[in-house]
This record gives C-alpha cells, structure tokens and sequence, in this order.
C-alpha cells in the first residue's frame, strides 16, 4: 500500500487544483489562533484580558466556576508520579539488597557447615564389623551434601523438561554446544563436590570462601584480553579489566598460598587446583553462550525467519550504518539484537565477518545488489540445552560422589579393598536411614537452609534485574558477600551467636595476615571486572529470564560468583559482552474508539483524554493519530446530533475550532479532519472523526472495529516497513485515562514481541446500587480471574474499552474476524460478545494477551436495572460461547500457542462447569440459609425456588420484555431480602460451630473437690471430626473471607471496593440465578440493549371491538368480504428480486443528491449520477425517476434532502394507484410524515402484501430524517410551518393556541385531546404533532452548541474522496465490497439465523435445566442420608466445594504471583530521584527510551566496523592525493556507539522520508510538519 499512502499523503499536504484548503493549509491558521487560545490558556483570558471593545469582553456568567477551574489547573499541574514513588523504591532496594546479602552469606555458609558435618563424622579407621555405624554416619553426612547438590539440578531438570521438551517451536542445541554443555555439566558438579568432600574438610571454611571466590579469574582474564583487543589498548575499559585481572589473579596466588602453607598434603593441594580449574571453565560465560546456540539460522528478513519469529512478519530491530561522500559509498548492515519467539526463547541477531571487495578504479566501493552482506539470525535453544545441561550434572552428581567419597579415600587414606567389602555395602544401605545416621539436628537444618535459601535467592535476583534495582540490590550484596562470609567464619563469637555450636565456627581459618589481602583483592577484582557493570547506567528493565541469564539455572554452594559469571547485564565488553543499547525501533499508535449514542459528558471526558495524549506525545517523536468511527454519525449527508455535540466539544476539550476541519465525503458516509494544535518544531496529532453512513456500510461496532482496523493495517501502516512497530489503542467512547495509562501499556507491548494485546485494570463510574454492585464485581474480576489467566496461558478478553493491540496480531486474525454471521452460535460469539472473540482468535493463532494491573482507565456502567439485565445479557451469551469454543477448539491453540498449558484448559472447563451449574448451587444457598435462619424445610425451600425459575422462564420465553423487567426487579428484592435471613443464618452456624467447639471439651470443678470432671459434647453430624469440630461450611466460610481479606491488602489503593461486596451479597442469586435465566431466554434478542434508540411509538387508531369482530368474521367467512376486490387489485404487481433492488435506488436518487456539488465552481453543478460516484448508491434508476429529478434540479436552491416529497411522487407508478389514497387518508401525505411509518402501520391501513410491504419499507428507511430541533418557537404559524402542519393553523387559532404562553398546553395534550379539540384525526398527522410537541422545550447548552455546529459544518467546503485520493477511495471502496456492504434482509440468512437461534436457546435451556435438576436432586438428597457423609458432608456436596475451593485458591495463588508482577513493573518504572519521570522501555519522552539487543560477537561487529572505516578513510586519502579533490568528510571513530551518517541523496538517514519504501522523490510525510 505504498502508493496508496503517497495518494493519502498528496491529498493531506498538497492543495488541488480546485483551490480545496488542505489540513496542512488549514491547520496552520488552526495551529496560530489555537496556540493563542487553547484551552489552557483561555480561562486565564479573564485576568488579563485583551484591549477590545466593551462589549466584546467575557462576561461573569461566561466564566468557568471556580471549583471546576481549580480542578482543572491541579490535573494541568499534576506532573510526574507521587513523591512517595522514591521512597518506595529506595525502601525496596535496602529490602531487596538486605534479603539478596543475607541469602548469599546464608547459602554459602550452609554448603559449608554440611561439609564440616561431614568432616566431623570421619572415621579414623578403615570399615569394619565393630565400626559400620561410624561409616554409616559418616556415609550419611555424604548423603546430605550429595542430595544438596543433586536437587537444585533435579528440580532444574524438571523445569527445563517442562519449559523445553514440549516447545515444539525451541531448537535443540548444535553439536558444539552439546559438547559444551556436557563439558559444563561435567565440570560443575566435579568441582563443587571436591568443595565440599575434599577441600573444605581438609583446609576449613576460610579456604572454602576464597576458592569459591576465585572461580571468576579465568572469566576475567578472558574478558581482559578480548576487551583489549576490541578496544585498544589504553583505553579506560581496558585498564578497569586489566587492573581487576591483576588483581584476581593475585588473590588466586594468595590462595592457594594458603592452601600450600596449610601442610594438608599433595593430594588435597590438587583437589584445590582441580576444583578451581573445574568451576573457572565450567562457568566461563563464553562457553555458557556456547550452548545455547542452535542451527536455525535465516537471512535477515527472509521469509523463514517470518514464519519461525511470528508467523506473518517480524521487524527487524537493529540499526545499520552507512557512509557515503562525494563519490564513494559503503553499505554493512551490521545489525544484532534479539526478539523473542512464541516460545518464549529469544532469537538473536548477529554480523559474521564480512569481506568487502576493493575500491574500483574511480576509488568507488560499491557491492552489487545481490552480494550485500545481509544480517543472520539464529534462534536460542536456552530450554533445550538446559535438559542436556541438567540431566548431565545429575549424573554427573551421581558418578563423580561415588568415585571421589570411595574411590579417592579407599586409595588415600584406606586400604582399597575396603570400598569394595560388604561392610561398606551395609554403611551405605544403613546411612539412607537418615533417623539413625544423622544424629545432629543442625544438619537437618543447614539442608533445608541450604535449599531455600540457593532457590529463593535466585529468584530475588531474577526480580532484582527484572526490576533494574540491580546497583543496590545485587552489586553491593556481590561486593559484601564475600568479607561478610569470611568474617562470620573466622569470629567465632559472632558465629556461635548466629549459628550456635556450629563447627564452621571452630576451625582455624589459617594465617590472617594472608587471608585480608586475599580476600580484598578477590572483592576488587569481581568489582572491577564484571560488578562494575552492574553499576552502569542505561539498563533495560523487565526482561525475560532467558534474557537476563546465559542459562536459567543455580547452584547450592557459590550462588554469588555463579550469578555474577552467569548474569548477561553484568558483562557488555569484548565478545563476551552483550547488552549492548540501540535505537529503538519507530513506533506508530493510532487511538481508535468506536462511538455511537454517548451523552456529552461521556463524550467530554473522552476528549479530555485525548487532549492529554497529544500535550505528552509532544515531548518525543513518536506517532500519534486518533480516529472515532461513529456509527449512525451521518445520514444522507446530514451529520446526527450525537456527532454534532461531539463536535461541538473540540474547540473546549482539544482546543481546535471545529470549523477548521477538512470535510470529505467517502464512500461510508463522511470523514472530518483537524490537526490539533502544538508546540512548533513538535510532531501534530490528527483527529479524525469517520462518520457512518448505516446505509452505505454496516452498523454495530464489530463492523466500525473492522473499519479501524482495516484502515490501520492496509492503508496507513506498511507492513514491510523495517524496524517499525505500529499498535491500535482501542476505547469506548465513554472511556476515562491518562498518558501514564497508555506509557505503561506500551511499556509492556515494546519489551515482548509474543504479546498480542494488553488489557488494563477498568473502574466503573457512575451511581446507585448497581454501580456499587458493579464496583466489587469489577475488582474482583481484575483480582482473581484476569490475573488467573494472565499467570496460567493467557487473557481470553482484552476489552475494547481500553487496550492496546499489536497490528501484527490484528493482520493474524482480521480475515477471520470479518467473517459474516453464518450460524446461531456464530452470533453469540461475533456480534454478542465481538471483543472476546477477537482474543480467542488471536490465542489460537499464537498471541498471548497480557493484563497490565499498573494502567487504569474508568468507564461509565448501567446504572438502571433494564440496562444492566440487556448488557450482562449479552456478555453472558458470549462468554459460555466463547469458553466452549476455546474447549472445542483446543487442538488449534495446542498446536499454535505454546504458552497456553493443559492446565489452563482444566481451568476453563472447571470454570464452564461451575457456571453451568450456578443456579442450582444458589438455590441449595439460599435454602441453607432459611433452614438455618427460619427453620425453613430445605426441601420445601427448594422446590418453592425451582417453581419460581420456571414461572420467570415462561414470563422471559412468552411475555414482553417490560413484563421480564418487572418480574426480575421483584425477584431481586425478594431474593436480597431473603439473602439477609441467609446471612444472619450462615452467621448463626458459624457461631455455633466455634461455640461448641470451645465448650465441647471444658473441664468443670465437682461440689468443692480438687478434681475436675470432663464432659465432652456428642459430635454434631455436620462437624469433620472429633479432632476438628467445625462443619466445612464455617471452614469454607472462613477461607473465602480470608482470600477476599488479603486480596484487599495486596490492592491498598482498591481495598474500599470490598465495602460495596455487601451488594454483591445480596444481589447474588439476582446475578446468578435470575439474571442466568433472562440470559438464556433471550439468546434470539439481536438488540445491543445499551444506549439503544428511543422511538416514538406508533400513533395509530385503535380498533374497538366491533373492528375486531368484523375483522375475525371476514377472516372465516372471507367470501363474504366486501374488500377483497381492493386487496385483488395489486396482485399484477409482482416485483422480482432484481427489480426491488433497482427500486430502491429509485427513491434514493430522488431524494439523495443536492443540486450542486461546490459552493464555488459551478460547472460541477448538475453532474449525472454514475457507478462510481462514492456520494451516490451502487443502484440504476427508472426514466421516470430521473424526469421527476430533472425538474428540481433546474431549482438549486432546493435541498433535496430536506424537500417533502408528495406520496403521488414518491410512490412508484405500479403502487400509486393502489396506495396513494390510502397512505394520503391516514394522514401521511409526503414523505415527512412517511418517514415515521412502521410495520405493523402499514399492515393496519390494508397495505397487506408481503411483498409491496417489504418495498415500502425499504424506501421508507432511505428518506432523510426530518429531524424537529429543540425549541420554543415564538409563533404557532411558523412552528406549525416547520413541522410541515401548517394546515391546522386555523384549528390552533380557533383554540386560542397563538403564542408561546398559551403553547405550554399542548405539552399536556395525548391523542384523544389532539383529536376532540384541535380536529387533527388522521393517525400520520397525530404522530407528527405529538412528536414536535415532546420536542418543545428549551435546548440545553450542548443542544444549542450542536444546532450551531450543524450550520458551521453545513457551510464548511465539501470534498470528495474519489477526486482528491483516488488511492484512499479504491481502499475503501474495496473493503466496502468486500465485507462492509449491507446485506438485504430479503435475501439474507438473518431469518434462518434467528430459527437457529431458538433451537439454540431451547438446547441451552435443556441442558441448563437437566443439569440443575439432577444436581439438586443428588445434592438434596444426599444430604438427608446421615450415614453417607464425608467429614460432616455428602460426597458430592464435598467435590463441589473442593472444586469452587480448588478454583478460588487457584485463582488466589495467580493473584499473588500477579501482584508481585505489577509490583516489579512499578519498580522498574519508579525513579530513585524526587520529581523524575517513570523510567520505561517506551515513554512519550523519547529521550528515556532505552532498548536493549542482545549484540552477539559484539567485539567482533566493532572490528568490521573499525577495518571498514580505516579502508574508507585509506580510500579518501588516496583520492585527495590523486585528484587533489575537496572532500570533507568527518567520522566519529568506531568504537563509539553511533557514527554520524553523512546525507544521502540530499537527506540524513533520520529523515521522515525513510518511513516509507518510496524513492525519495515520491515520498511525502503521512502527517505535514506545520
């Protein structure tokens, strides 16, 4: 679509030749008078106001009321995040950092004690019959280390089983980095089981300490030698790895010094230089990058790399550098980086060496097209070489403890045959036994300290880095933990102290004048070479652990060194670095909200929050447009009043004069334009309003999102574009947010490529009962189930009230989203419940869909009963749609989206279950209760509740809707009551239950005696036993309030939402049991429910009974019917198919053209119609049509669509004589009262074919509206005039009804009063007269604001797509084609649909009420046999509280893990300075972005680089030389992180032109620069 985006562009910024004003032209006017009065500004015009005349000045009345001003100016100045953000952020650092020091100390300290455990329990003679129990304790110590070190690696391997073997998309590693990570696997273990059964045994804890710090030397002094070589010598990185180098390897030499003076011998002297080398390879981080390499390599932007990375497109995230001067020119795309796979392993980027050819002859450099070096990209296989990494150091644990624990001291210190004798055989058995071989309780606890401690140590880490606390909560804990392990074991008064008799703290720890120096070269060795990084600046927060590590995995013993070696962040020089910081990747964001019946106030607050959007998006560069598809926005031309207020808001809310707008006529409706006004030198944000024509396109809003969505991936986005990423936010109309709102869900969107979508936390505003009922229901929506599926798979519903959507996911699942509805369930899951489904099909094709907690918005929810009941109507329907078909389904989401678990499945077929089976579980509820609080006879309760659902079953099936609504409201407050006795009744048991419980056992004194006498209380049925005296109810009880108790502790700011859970209470079996039914029943109502149409009702006379009677007898006796000759005449008049669709275009280009296209130019005027005309409908019309045309098109005054039509034009020439008469007898003369015709009217008149009605109609809803404005006229003749009623002036003034005053009796008038006193009897003229009677009364301000809007619109120049953007029309044009066309009901499968629909219902209905029935039968009757109980309740009853419970603590769980989650991201984006912004991957500060890629052989880019500059420069010194030529070209040396680009083709490589893959004479920015 590029050449349609240079049409689009043409047609913003170039004027035409018409002289049309452009958005660029006009918004430069807008953009000076705005920034003179925008918003902020204009109230402040009253205190200094401009020198103008007297009467120009703003008066009282026109100033804004000084609360509203003073809260205006507080949210204007409200910058930045609380003061409170530092603190919390510092207050988590020493937390974080405390608890990460303590657990290195701990962690270490523990191995250590396990090893002088062992050491302790030696024996001194070899085994034997008298001394198997020694060996067998001895053995046991073994035991404890060997199972400390092989569970970390089993758990691990666990993991990686899960996390790897079932990705079908991870690679397996290569062969050489299988070789690496068997010799990984082998090393590690070898040398930490030396550690611990050789060294620390031998030379004690102080040695222990020093060698496990010394394992980084090797790892320093590579990376000293690599960092020099790829940055010079001299430089300041060189000299801090050379110094920390020197200094590492002189606390090696100092220890093993100390291992030589210690005398232990030459075999542990070699177990300490064994272990060192061991630990000093195995954790060398260029062999750890080894073996996660695999052989899935592409080509940059190649087709494979698409479909491994996304499975549509990827952008490639990188930057390329190029140098060109006057002649010559260079071209290397060395790009690296990494994105992230479906999988969630990361794809990296790397620039193998390249060879460039040699100047030509002309000292050009030039490589031809198809020998340019192009970026490869591998995919990581972490997970996979992580199981071959695992599963070796478990057998490695297990060979390498057997040979060194019997072998190494059967031929040292025993005689050999000693290991192999059956009393070593029985040690061995007996020491499994560990009650009898680990006598010391300390050991028990240094294992389990051990465990905990390695495990939750690593997992503080990971959130440490995940949330970019690393400098005090990592690199100071790294620097401390060494001294401070040190410390704790040569002070034996501390240790005890700490520790207790513990023997790490009773060992001579060797010559202390050797030990300091050793330890502080050791400390500023790790400082200077790899924790110094850590202190760096610029790093990127909330990465993956696949990111953050070179392999997700931890030991028990040298956690810290490990970590340190092991983190990825901590090493950035030389080709072991690897983060290294890029330019972000362009993003563009288009606001898109879909609009319909709004009020203004809901409109407003919109727009306020659009106008923030456009104040932050000024402070950077990115991209920012808004775009509102309002639905029914326009008719015919003529703009509705919903979108007049709207407009009429722009100038007060984003500061733009409505009248500057550009007005374009598209072949939808209408689409209106405005820059909206800015900073100069700043980008501008445009705001688009698309007004829908519902008889050019298709209504409801699933078809606007296809609009958006359409026009966002086809024609303003390119998906081809490199290192460009685009999102839609979507939002209601009614919505409420901020720009930190929208940072921290871009925030989330830029950091992983799998996400789909992010949804945030919506609060419901508004009023009442049901608001608050809804307050405590959307909490715990958010609480519990959002975060269930965010934690276990993914969120199923991403909602369209405010969320952020991946185009790249959107161009997945469109084509399968505009799809038509085809069947009944095909309606409950596309047009019910349009967002959910759009989710579902992005799960199933690969996307994860996140909910981000961190962004908030608010939005405006039922507040009356009807509306509530029609919402949760729909959503019902479409969630038990969309649940059964995520389970129907499962194989394609197994088969596309990895991270979507069997568990999660399980979770929403338990949830499907438990929501089947709500009703049923209400009733027995309340049945309960009223046994409990009345006395009340369960099963009496039960079948008085059973019989109330099948009477509101047959009221919702068979009555009127306003009947079901009456019904329900009963209901309700028969039910809240009800649920108050329940409560106090569930109230009363637990008190009984805990009553008893203390009273069951008490011991009492007998008559003055010493003893005392027990009596104990006969176990209640209803208790779990005699141990535990309390029914499961009160423990069930208890258990929801304490999840619901912490709940609100984790969400402080959200805690008062649980007041509003006593109206959830009482509300519950009215939202689960009434609310179900109504639901069910009502699966056939299409209706949206909110913010429908009002209508006028039908005016038409009603029959008496005799009409009746005569009607009922000619129905039987139809012989005998004198009007059957009339009904006999139109049956000649049979129209086919074909000729009822050209019909109606007959009365559409009646009715529908002006008679002049421009104000200015009048050769346009007078244009005939054609078929690609967009103004006009695809439709032929007759020769009559067009003569009766021509004769009011010689009057261009006239306005078409406002001229009544007489019924004898209107009617087509077959119908004319058949119904003129009839429609002009009933008072519809022309088409203003025509207009106001339904069905059921056309009917009672006698129009009774089928056929002729269907016509009628059709033409019917092609008439303009004949709006009547708000008024108070100040004359009945030119009121009665407007209204078309002029006929009855005479009647009104004969009633003395002349003026203003004496009007204000009409308002009491009905249709009788219309007829007895002002003579006005036929039914089209009464519905016109009662409808401009209800319209009587004073506008309001937004009324007035929108009547004044409609003639500034109306005046504003009118343009034409199809002239001006030819590409923009074609676009459109196609997609209304293709999907967005009307269908005719005629032909259509609407009423198969609807057939379909009660089969539906009445299955749905069937299941319902079977699976209710049979579970409360077997509930019931359970509960009556005392016998079948299952600790004081029946079996069943007893599954089904383990499954509600096991669902609630599920959810619970996810909860906590949710919220440490949303705690991170808070942190990673809190600032440690007062006033700061929030630091985030994405901000609309540009300037604060930080992107990270993953720079593989970094070193080895930079010499590319380095060597391609120095041949260029060669090549500019040999050209000067020769030609003696003046080139002056400057270049940054290559060492730094970006060169200065010279321009290319009269442009620098930052251009706006470079969005688009146009050359660059055809370019055009897509929004002008004003």
């Amino acid at each position: 679509m590029a050449q349609n985006r240079q049409n689009y562009n043409s047609f913003s910024a170039e004027p035409t030749a018409r002289g049309m004003p452009t958005i660029n032209e006009r918004n430069e006017q807008g953009y000076l008078s705005s920034e003179q009065t925008s918003p902020s500004c204009s109230y402040r015009e009253a205190q200094s106001p401009p020198i103008v005349p007297r009467e120009a000045e703003m008066l009282t009345v026109d100033r804004k009321w000084k609360v509203e001003q003073e809260i205006a100016d507080k949210l204007v100045g409200k910058g930045g995040p609380s003061g409170l953000v530092p603190l919390a952020k510092w207050l988590a650092t020493i937390l974080m950092g405390g608890g990460v020091l303590f657990l290195f100390v701990a962690s270490k300290v523990t191995f250590l004690e396990l090893a002088m455990h062992l050491d302790q329990q030696k024996p001194t003679v070899a085994v034997s019959k008298d001394n198997v129990n020694n060996w067998s304790r001895y053995t046991g110590q073994m035991l404890i280390i060997f199972l400390a070190l092989l569970l970390p690696y089993g758990l691990q391997l666990l993991r990686a089983i899960k996390n790897g073997l079932f990705a079908r998309s991870a690679p397996w590693p290569k062969a050489t980095g299988i070789l690496a990570c068997l010799v990984v696997g082998t090393l590690e273990p070898l040398g930490l089981i030396l550690l611990a059964l050789k060294i620390v045994p031998a030379y004690g804890p102080g040695l222990g300490v020093l060698v496990m710090g010394c394992s980084v030397c090797l790892s320093a002094a590579a990376a000293s030698v690599l960092t020099c070589a790829g940055y010079g010598d001299g430089t300041r990185a060189g000299s801090f790895m050379t110094l920390a180098t020197f200094l590492l390897l002189g606390g090696l030499t100092g220890t093993i010094y100390l291992a030589v003076s210690h005398d232990s011998g030459i075999a542990n002297l070699l177990h300490v230089v064994g272990c060192l080398l061991s630990l000093n390879v195995a954790w060398l981080p260029w062999l750890q990058h080894h073996m996660n390499e695999s052989n899935v390599i592409f080509l940059e932007n190649s087709t494979e790399f698409r479909q491994a990375c996304f499975g549509s497109s990827v952008s490639t995230i990188g930057s390329q550098e190029s140098v060109s001067g006057a002649g010559l020119s260079t071209s290397s795309s060395v790009t690296s980086g990494v994105v992230s796979g479906p999988s969630g392993d990361s794809i990296h980027m790397y620039a193998p060496s390249t060879t460039f050819p040699p100047p030509t002859a002309s000292g050009s450099r030039r490589t031809p097209a198809d020998a340019q070096p192009k970026t490869k990209f591998y995919k990581k296989a972490t997970w996979k070489a992580s199981i071959i990494l695992h599963l070796t150091e478990v057998v490695s644990t297990f060979i390498l403890t057997y040979i060194l624990f019997y072998i190494d001291v059967a031929g040292t210190e025993f005689p050999l045959q000693s290991s192999f004798s059956s009393h070593m055989h029985d040690a061995f058995l007996n020491a499994w036994t560990f009650s009898e071989s680990i006598a010391s309780s300390q050991t028990y606890w240094a294992f389990g300290w051990n465990l905990i401690s390695s495990v939750v140590c690593y997992i503080l880490v990971f959130l440490v880095l995940h949330t970019n606390m690393q400098k005090g909560s990592l690199g100071l804990p790294l620097v401390f933990s060494l001294p401070l392990s040190l410390l704790l074991v040569s002070q034996s008064d501390i240790c005890d102290h700490i520790l207790g008799s513990s023997p790490v703290c009773h060992q001579h720890v060797g010559q202390i004048e050797y030990l300091i120096p050793t330890a502080a070269a050791l400390v500023l060795g790790q400082l200077f070479s790899f924790g110094k990084q850590l202190f760096i600046k610029g790093r990127v927060s909330l990465l993956k652990e696949t990111e953050l590590f070179w392999t997700p995995a931890y030991n028990g013993a040298a956690i810290d060194s490990w970590l340190l070696l092991n983190c990825k962040q901590s090493l950035r020089a030389g080709k072991l670095g690897i983060r290294a910081a890029a330019k972000p990747p362009k993003m563009r964001v288009y606001i898109c909200t879909t609009m319909y019946r709004e009020d203004e106030d809901e409109m407003r607050q919109l727009l306020e929050s659009l106008d923030k959007i456009n104040k932050a998006q000024q402070q950077g560069e990115t991209f920012f447009e808004s775009h509102i598809v309002f639905d029914g926005g326009v008719q015919r031309k003529k703009i509705s009043e919903f979108a007049l207020v709207l407009i009429s808001l722009l100038e007060e809310t984003l500061g733009t004069k409505p009248t500057m707008c550009t007005k374009i006529v598209t072949p939808y409706g209408l689409k209106l334009s405005w820059a909206l006004p800015g900073a100069r030198g700043k980008p501008l944000m445009t705001f688009n309003i698309h007004l829908k024509d519902n008889m050019l396109v298709k209504n409801k809003k699933r078809w606007s999102q296809i609009m958006y969505m359409s026009y966002v991936l086809d024609f303003l986005t390119d998906a081809s574009t490199p290192n460009e990423e685009a999102y839609i936010l979507t939002t209601d109309a009614d919505v409420k947010f901020t720009p930190d709102s929208v940072e921290a869900l871009l925030d989330l969107m830029s950091r992983d490529n799998t996400i789909g979508a992010v949804c945030a936390r919506t609060h419901p505003m508004g009023e009442g009962p049901l608001v608050w009922y809804q307050t405590f229901e959307y909490a715990v929506g958010h609480w519990f189930q959002k975060t269930a599926e965010h934690v276990m798979g993914s969120v199923l519903c991403a909602p369209g009230c405010f969320s952020v959507y991946r185009c790249r996911a959107l161009r997945d699942v469109l084509p399968k989203y505009c799809k038509k509805v085809e069947s009944a369930f095909d309606f409950l899951t596309k047009d019910m419940g349009e967002d959910r489904w759009l989710c579902t099909l992005m799960v199933q094709s690969g996307w994860r869909i996140e909910y981000c907690a961190a962004s908030e918005n608010s939005t405006n929810c039922p507040a009356e009963f009807e509306e509530f009941y029609k919402q949760r109507r729909r959503w019902i329907a479409s969630t038990l749609a969309n649940l059964m078909l995520v389970i129907r389904e499962w194989k394609y989401i197994d088969l596309f989206n990895e991270r979507v678990s069997v568990i999660f499945l399980v979770y929403q077929g338990l949830l499907l279950f438990s929501t089947l089976i709500g009703p049923s579980t209400v009733i027995l509820i309340v049945a309960g209760g009223l046994v409990y609080a009345w006395g009340f006879n369960s099963v009496a309760a039960i079948i008085l509740q059973v019989l109330t659902c099948i009477g509101f079953t047959l009221i919702c099936l068979y009555l009127s809707q306003k009947t079901q609504f009456t019904a329900a409201k009963i209901l309700t407050f028969v039910y809240a009551a009800v649920m108050c006795a329940v409560a106090v009744g569930t109230a009363e048991q637990i008190v009984n239950d805990l009553s008893r419980r203390s009273a069951s056992n008490s011991t009492k004194p007998s008559n003055g005696s010493s003893t005392t006498t027990t009596t104990t209380t006969a176990r209640p049925a209803s208790d779990i036993s005699l141990d535990v005296q309390v029914s499961i109810t009160t423990i069930y009880f208890g258990f929801l309030v304490g999840v619901y108790a912490v709940a609100g502790l984790v969400h402080p700011r959200e805690i008062l939402c649980l007041l509003h859970g006593v109206w959830y209470l009482l509300c519950l079996p009215s939202g689960y049991l009434i609310l179900t039914i109504y639901s069910i029943c009502n699966l056939t109502d299409s209706s949206w429910g909110t913010r429908e149409a009002s209508t006028v009702s039908a005016v038409v006379k009603k029959k008496s009974w005799h009409d009746i009677y005569k009607d009922t007898f000619y129905a039987i006796f139809f012989c005998c019917d004198p009007r059957q000759d009339d009904k006999r005449g139109g049956s000649d008049a049979h129209t086919s198919p074909r000729i009822l669709r050209s019909a109606s275009v007959t009365s559409v280009a009646t009715v529908g053209e002006t008679g002049s296209r421009f104000e200015e130019g009048g050769a346009e005027q007078g244009r005939s119609l054609t078929p690609n005309d967009p103004t006009e409908y695809e439709f032929l019309a007759s020769d009559d049509n067009f003569a009766r045309r021509e004769s009011l098109e010689e009057r261009p005054e006239v306005d078409l669509d406002e001229v009544p039509i007489p019924v004898e034009d209107w009617l087509p020439p077959e119908l004319r004589s058949k119904y003129a008469d009839i429609l002009k007898r009933h008072g519809f003369d022309n088409t203003l009262f025509i207009k106001a015709l339904t069905e059921k009217e056309l009917i009672r008149m006698g129009i009774v074919k089928r056929g002729h009605v269907q016509f009628l109609l059709a033409q019917i809803a092609l008439l303009p509206a004949f709006e009547i404005e708000y008024q108070v006229p100040t004359n009945v003749k030119d009121w009665l005039n407007d209204i078309g009623l002029i006929m009855y002036r005479e009647n009104f003034r004969r009633n003395h009804i002349r003026t203003p005053k004496e009007m204000e009796i009409l308002k009491r008038f009905d249709r009788k009063d219309i007829a007895r006193e002002l003579g006005i009897t036929k039914e089209g003229h009464i519905k016109r007269l009662l409808f401009a009677i209800r319209m009587l009364r004073d506008p309001s301000e937004g009324q007035l604001r929108a009547m004044k809007m409609r003639q500034a619109i109306d005046d504003s120049p009118v343009h034409y797509m199809i002239e001006n953007n030819v590409a923009e029309f074609a676009f459109w044009n196609s997609l209304r084609e293709k999907c967005l066309e009307p269908d005719l009901k005629a032909f259509g499968i609407e009423a198969e649909v609807k057939l379909k629909l009660v089969q539906l219902r009445n299955s749905w209905l069937t299941i319902l009420a079977v699976s209710n029935t049979l579970w409360l039968i077997l509930i019931s009757t359970l509960a009556t046999k005392a016998d079948l109980t299952v600790i004081g309740a029946n079996p069943v009853g007893l599954i089904f509280l383990f499954i509600f419970g096991f669902l609630f603590l599920l959810q619970f769980l996810a909860m906590l893990v949710h919220r440490t989650y949303t705690l991170s991201h808070y942190l990673a984006r809190a600032s440690y300075k007062y006033g700061k912004p929030m630091n985030t991957n994405w901000s609309f500060s540009d300037k604060r972005n930080t992107y990270f890629e993953d720079t593989e052989d970094l070193n080895a880019i930079r010499q590319i680089k380095y060597d391609e500059d120095r041949a260029f420069r060669r090549t500019l010194r040999s050209k000067k030389r020769e030609k003696s030529a003046k080139v002056n070209i400057t270049q940054t040396p290559a060492r730094h992180s970006e060169r200065t680009l010279a321009p290319q083709n009269g442009r620098t490589s930052g251009s706006p032109n470079e969005r688009t893959s146009l050359p660059p004479n055809e370019r055009t920015p897509l929004i002008p620069n004003l």
